[in-house]
């Protein structure tokens, strides 16, 4: 690494995840800003626990090295125990390198190792946080005193996906997309797609995303059984796949119990797709879709399936829905460009400590 290099850290796919496609998007950023980058891949390693946790202590101990001779450094911050890892790295960076880091998870904040790692990355270090209300909650743990700035996840996803046209199916056909799960999801939206078509038989559902475990499997397998011909499982899809995924269907449903939920993209893919989301009111969802007309959020302690079979069956006819859902997804995407450009200027030193 040659001296006044941007240093990235994070992983990256494979697995993909939420947090790994962001830090493939920032680092593309980085590269376009910099020219000179180098990456330390922190999810290179597929095996057994014991070897990703050798991997991982091995990975962040090349980042410590490498933070000395840094020009500016960019951390995407580890969840659990895997922050101390990441604290190692903030404390090998010197005060006078410019330091960001990124949170992905509300695991991340509402940790006691998030005051840790603020007083070890410097009271001059940026930290980013997904939403206002995210920002909020990490202030309160880490101090007042941090410095925040609010990226949402709206520039993550395939720029593309705002030229899906809209969809003109008289029915409604359901979407949803995830890494398959009960806590994503899954067994909800099979519910919601079964209740729904006792109202309109001509309801349909489309599905998307590995299906990992034995309850995913069995739970679409007996969904299959059930609904036959309008049910369309796709299995793991790619960026192309997305494009004919939003493209067949009508409205979105992410009805997600994960407990560290926090802004996920595959809602943003929706709203650039245009296609009105109905989803749970966990971590920042509330904030992704507020002013979203066309759109709704069901609290955690409600009935999702009675209340979103109600919200879809009411928008069904309303012809404006996609314009006015990517409108939004537009909104938020200015917004978060304007973060990118405050951290892009803090790594050269444009903006002061």
């Amino acid at each position: 690494m040659g001296r006044g290099d941007l240093l990235v850290v994070g992983p990256l796919p494979p697995p993909v995840t939420g947090q790994s496609v962001v830090t493939v998007r920032m680092k593309d950023i980085f590269a376009a800003e910099f020219g000179r980058t180098r990456i330390v891949n922190t999810a290179g390693y597929r095996g057994g626990s014991l070897r990703k946790i050798l991997f991982k202590i091995r990975s962040h101990t090349t980042a410590t090295i490498l933070a000395r001779r840094a020009s500016g450094v960019y951390l995407s911050v580890n969840s659990g125990a895997g922050v101390a890892l990441t604290l190692l790295v903030a404390m090998s960076t010197p005060r006078k390198v410019p330091l960001v880091l990124h949170y992905h998870s509300y695991r991340h904040i509402r940790n006691r190792w998030v005051r840790y790692l603020a007083w070890a990355a410097g009271k001059n270090a940026r930290h980013i946080l997904l939403s206002r209300s995210m920002a909020e909650i990490f202030r309160t743990v880490a101090g007042l005193g941090a410095r925040t700035i609010v990226i949402n996840n709206a520039p993550m996803v395939p720029s593309s996906l705002v030229t899906v046209p809209s969809n003109q199916e008289s029915s409604i056909v359901v979407g949803h997309l995830s890494n398959l799960s009960q806590e994503k999801g899954l067994g909800v939206t099979l519910d919601l797609v079964e209740s729904m078509r006792t109202i309109d038989p001509t309801v349909r559902a489309v599905v998307a995303g590995p299906a990992t475990t034995t309850w995913a499997r069995d739970r679409l397998e007996a969904a299959a059984h059930t609904l036959g011909s309008s049910l369309d499982y796709r299995g793991h899809i790619d960026d192309a796949g997305k494009l004919l995924f939003f493209r067949d269907i009508t409205h979105f449903v992410f009805p997600t119990s994960y407990v560290n939920e926090a802004e996920p993209l595959v809602i943003y893919e929706a709203l650039a797709a245009g296609r009105p989301t109905v989803a749970t009111d966990v971590g920042s969802i509330s904030e992704q879709l507020s002013y979203c007309e066309n759109s709704r959020v069901i609290s955690p302690d409600e009935d999702f399936v009675a209340l979103a079979t109600e919200y879809l069956f009411s928008i069904r006819d309303r012809v404006d829905c996609s314009v006015v859902v990517r409108r939004r997804y537009l909104d938020a995407l200015a917004r978060a460009e304007s973060g990118i450009a405050e951290v892009v200027a803090f790594l050269k030193g444009l903006n002061g400590a």
